[in-house]
């Protein structure tokens, strides 16, 4: 089997190579690398899966390669939906990012208002209306004219 270290260094690797050094190409490579290696060892629907996907998704963005990270975090979130308990951070998180991505991005503001509100949603939910996601969150929709929206 492959061995946990094994993928937590490639992971980190590729964020450091993503986030520090700004070289995407291999960090995108080295991210489809633990994508692999994640899904042999735990199956395609774990949510260590869902979590390096949305690396890749991010990734895509900072490359504005948009389109490409769309499938990418809806297939992430897909995971977390089945997986994860319904007030989980990281569907929010995901759901969060998702909605800038549509919003801000790919002109789908129905559908990014309505995952930044579930993510506020769960933001609040879990750390209450005072905690930075949840702000983060509420903010987001007040810049776009839906602040007060439920």
């Amino acid at each position: 089997g492959v061995d946990a270290a094994l993928m937590e260094s490639i992971d980190g690797l590729a964020s450091l190579y993503q986030y520090e050094l700004e070289v995407y190409d291999e960090a995108m490579e080295l991210h489809g690398e633990v994508c692999e290696l994640r899904r042999r060892k735990f199956g395609p629907r774990h949510p260590d899966v869902a979590q390096t996907l949305t690396n890749m998704a991010n990734l895509h963005q900072l490359m504005e390669q948009d389109h490409a990270a769309l499938p990418l975090y809806r297939q992430a979130l897909d995971i977390y939906e089945e997986a994860l308990e319904p007030g989980d951070p990281l569907r929010g998180i995901t759901s969060y990012n998702l909605a800038i991505l549509l919003h801000d991005s790919l002109n789908q503001p129905e559908e990014g208002l309505r995952l930044a509100r579930f993510a506020r949603k769960i933001f609040a939910d879990a750390g209450g209306v005072d905690h930075p996601y949840t702000a983060m969150a509420q903010e987001t929709l007040e810049t776009w004219g839906a602040g007060e929206d439920a």
